[in-house]
């Protein structure tokens, strides 16, 4: 057994057994510990009381748990470290991961009407939808959305494990052709408004199409948008803006991987 599976009276008692005259072997022999573990306890014995210079048991053990903070800082700094690679280099993951935490951090609106009634506007709310509805703009006019499929598992793991909206995790969504599919854009940089905003704390997402739209799909692929640095950058509203910008030269457009359900719930002239 090592010097640590001794519980700290069985020491004192051999060091007092020590004290008394008892030689090291026989106290070795009789109690089972190796010589070489009652001279360590010794040792350390005196130094504890001062006569004889080194590290104290009360010392030893303030080092060791330094020594273990510092582990778990550097491994919460790797952490972090990675976190910011992520972020410079954008993957598809982490931008489908932070449009539903900053949606839920940043966006989301809450309706608590009982049964799924209807408000005095005969509008359906959120709640009645079963899930959080998030703030988004299209066609230059405000929209509400839910998320209720994504094509990655931790993506969709990340509404049920904050808030017990679950999201389901459907991959063949990652391979649905993109002529089936519409857009959202989502600002990386830009306007923070005061009101609403994306998941990146900059302006609402983006969509290409509503409800009623020839165009209309309820599966969208994520596309990132960034200002270039020295454009003055502005709320936009519509995808059509968006475009137009983009062939000015004032921002870029990146294309995800990402996929995932967002139905609209609520539009100009409509909601469910």
């Amino acid at each position: 057994m090592g010097r640590r599976g001794y519980p700290p009276e069985f020491r004192r008692r051999v060091l007092d057994l020590l004290a008394s005259g008892r030689r090291v072997t026989d106290l070795a022999r009789d109690l089972g510990v190796s010589d070489q573990t009652i001279y360590l306890w010794r040792a350390q014995d005196l130094i504890d009381r001062g006569l004889v210079p080194g590290l104290t048991s009360v010392e030893r053990a303030e080092l060791t748990a330094a020594k273990r903070r510092i582990r778990e800082l550097e491994a919460e700094l790797e952490i972090h470290r990675r976190a910011s690679e992520l972020l410079t280099e954008r993957s598809p993951l982490l931008v489908g991961l932070a449009l539903l935490v900053g949606s839920l951090a940043a966006g989301w609106t809450w309706n608590s009407r009982p049964g799924g009634q209807a408000g005095a506007d005969g509008e359906m709310s959120s709640m009645d939808a079963g899930l959080p509805a998030v703030a988004g703009y299209a066609a230059g006019q405000t929209v509400e959305f839910v998320h209720t499929e994504a094509s990655d598992p931790q993506v969709a793991a990340m509404p049920g494990q904050m808030m017990g909206s679950p999201v389901l995790v459907v991959p063949q969504l990652a391979d649905v052709p993109n002529d089936v599919l519409g857009a959202v854009f989502v600002f990386s940089n830009g306007v923070e408004p005061d009101g609403p905003r994306g998941p990146f704390g900059f302006q609402p997402d983006v969509f290409d199409s509503i409800p009623g739209d020839a165009g209309y799909r309820p599966l969208r692929r994520i596309h990132l948008v960034s200002w270039r640095a020295g454009v003055t950058p502005r709320v936009l509203r519509s995808a059509d803006e968006i475009v137009a910008a983009e062939n000015a030269g004032e921002l870029t457009i990146e294309t995800s991987s990402t996929v995932v359900n967002m139905p609209m719930i609520r539009w100009p002239g409509g909601n469910r």
